[in-house]
């Protein structure tokens, strides 16, 4: 009787899992799309990636100091 009522248990949670799971995620697809990147924009975001790297990867400087 146990092994059936854990099992029953644990399916209805699953069930409810799943169900919540695909309520949330269908009403987050429907908010609306995203546009795409203009060419500044883009430019923009390599820049900062770029800065960012450079300025945050210790491993650059040492690169530079051995190779010249």
């Amino acid at each position: 009787m146990k092994r059936k009522t854990r099992k029953r248990i644990l399916i209805v949670s699953l069930i409810i899992i799943l169900g919540f799971s695909i309520i949330v995620f269908s009403k987050n697809t429907k908010r609306g799309k995203i546009k795409p990147l203009t060419m500044e924009q883009k430019l923009e975001d390599f820049e900062y990636l770029y800065d960012f790297i450079a300025d945050n990867s210790p491993f650059l400087k040492v690169n530079e100091r051995v190779n010249g």
